[in-house]
């Protein structure tokens, strides 16, 4: 605001441009805050939200504390020109790329770490075991929106040819329900493999992020 109000052509339609996405947001996330379940069904829902919220907020928030940063030298040291809004701008276009391509671009890749893990006495059996390591899928989170990418997933860790598999958590991301669409696909880690697979469960596959009862919560954890 101390940087638009000195701002000549600052007029109305500027004004509604600049207020607009920042109450939107506010309402959806007052809406999110009272709802009684805070990741929705549909995961195009909240994913949009954040969306919004890293092109609209999250650059003006940069651009507020350089420009003020900026501001504050200028005073300090007298000068006319604050390069705080300058390098605020240049900064924001900068995160306004990195959100889109991480919502964009970045979920679509995979990449495939191959570690090997020497262990000094391991008996001659277990040469060359071959385990792959996958966590926090949050299954749900592909619904309607990369499922496309899940399939993938799954028949790379078959093409692993592992000899175990062990999934270290966060298979969901709020109830157990999320799962039950993908039942299906998930056994194909199994059934195509053919190998022991070993899970644990993570912080989301707990019943910590749920509203119910004590008794809801403790059916679903089990």
């Amino acid at each position: 605001m101390h940087y638009l109000r000195h701002r000549a052509n600052y007029n109305l339609w500027k004004r509604l441009v600049w207020w607009t996405p920042a109450t939107i947001i506010m309402i959806i996330s007052l809406h999110f805050a009272f709802s009684k379940e805070f990741a929705p069904d549909d995961m195009r829902i909240l994913v949009g939200y954040v969306m919004i919220l890293g092109i609209f907020a999250v650059p003006k928030i940069i651009f507020s504390v350089c420009s003020f940063l900026g501001w504050r030298h200028c005073v300090y040291h007298k000068t006319p020109h604050n390069w705080g809004s300058i390098i605020g701008i240049l900064l924001s276009v900068v995160s306004v790329i990195m959100i889109v391509y991480g919502f964009t671009i970045g979920p679509r890749k995979l990449k495939v770490v191959n570690v090997e893990i020497p262990i000094k006495g391991l008996p001659q059996s277990f040469n060359g075991l071959r385990i792959v390591l996958f966590s926090d899928a949050h299954i749900n989170s592909f619904h309607n929106i990369m499922e496309d990418c899940l399939v993938r997933d799954i028949d790379t860790i078959s093409t692993l040819k592992p000899d175990i598999i062990c999934f270290a958590g966060d298979l969901q991301n709020i109830k157990p329900s999320e799962l039950y669409r993908y039942k299906n696909l998930l056994s194909r880690i199994a059934k195509n493999t053919n190998v022991p697979v070993y899970s644990i469960l993570g912080n989301h596959d707990y019943s910590m992020y749920q509203t119910g009862t004590p008794q809801e919560k403790a059916s679903n954890e089990t």
